[in-house]
C-alpha cells in the first residue's frame, strides 16, 4: 500500500495543475442540482461537441499511468480489461469550494469509491452510507427529508459514517442494481484541508466484474 499512497499522491500532485470540469450539477433532481451547484472534479469522460475527450492528455496520461495501476492495486480490477465503466472522476471537497455532498442515490449499477487522502489532511468531510433495506423509506422524500434519515439511522447505529484511510474502498449499490437495492449516501461537510475521492461508476457488468465488486465490500454492510 506503501508504493500505492506514493502514486496517489503523485497523480494530485500532478492533476491539481489541471482546470477542473466545474460544470453545474446535472445527475440529480432539480432540488439537488440548486443545492450542489458546482462539480469541483476532474471527469475523464468528459466529451467536447464533437464526442472526443476534451483533455487528451488528462484522459490518456492520467487515466492509463496513474487511474490503472491505483484502481487494480486497491480492487483487483483493470479497467481497460473489464467491461462496464462508463463515468469516472476525480472530485475535490474543500470548505472554499465543494464542501459537501447532499445525500442521493447513484443513478448506475456499482460505485467504486477509492479514498486519495489521508483522514489527518482534513476535517469533517465523513462518508455516509445507509444500507440497502433503507431505500424504500428514502426514495420517495426531499433533500432536508433524507437528511433527518441519516442523523436519525446515524444515532441509533443503522448507517454508517467513514473516514477512510488513503487507499481504501467504497462499494455502493446504484439504482440499476438488480440483486440490491440502491444505498442512500453523502458527504458531511470538510471545514479544513483538501479530500479528494476517486469515483468510478459502473453499468451493464459482467458477471466477473459484479462479483469481483460485491466481494470489495462486506455483503453484510451493502445490505
Amino acid at each position: 500500500m506503501t508504493d500505492t499512497k506514493l502514486l496517489i499522491k503523485k497523480m494530485i500532485s500532478i492533476i491539481d495543475t489541471f482546470p477542473m470540469s466545474n460544470r453545474e450539477e446535472t445527475v440529480s433532481s432539480k432540488e439537488e442540482q440548486l443545492i450542489k451547484k458546482h462539480e469541483f472534479q476532474w471527469d475523464f469522460f468528459l466529451q467536447n461537441e464533437k464526442g472526443k475527450p476534451k483533455d487528451r492528455f488528462t484522459y490518456d496520461y492520467i487515466f492509463e499511468e496513474y487511474i490503472r495501476e491505483i484502481v487494480f492495486n486497491c480492487t483487483n480490477i483493470d479497467l481497460l480489461r473489464e467491461p462496464g465503466l462508463n463515468w469516472a472522476f476525480i472530485r475535490k471537497y474543500e470548505a472554499s469550494g465543494r464542501a459537501k455532498l447532499e445525500p442521493h442515490f447513484d443513478s448506475d449499477e456499482y460505485t467504486v469509491n477509492i479514498m486519495l487522502s489521508e483522514p489527518s489532511e482534513y476535517k469533517g468531510g465523513e462518508f455516509i452510507y445507509c444500507p440497502s433495506k433503507y431505500y424504500k423509506e428514502s426514495k420517495d422524500i426531499n433533500i432536508d427529508e433524507k437528511k433527518k434519515l441519516i442523523n436519525r439511522l446515524l444515532s441509533e447505529g443503522n448507517a454508517f459514517k467513514l473516514k477512510p484511510e488513503m487507499g481504501e474502498t467504497i462499494v455502493l449499490a446504484g439504482q440499476y442494481q438488480n440483486n440490491l437495492e440502491p444505498n442512500l449516501h453523502c458527504v458531511f461537510p470538510v471545514t479544513e484541508g483538501k479530500r479528494y475521492v476517486l469515483c468510478l461508476f459502473f453499468d451493464k457488468t459482467c458477471n466477473s466484474l459484479a462479483n469481483k465488486i460485491i466481494n470489495l465490500y462486506n455483503e453484510k454492510k451493502l445490505n
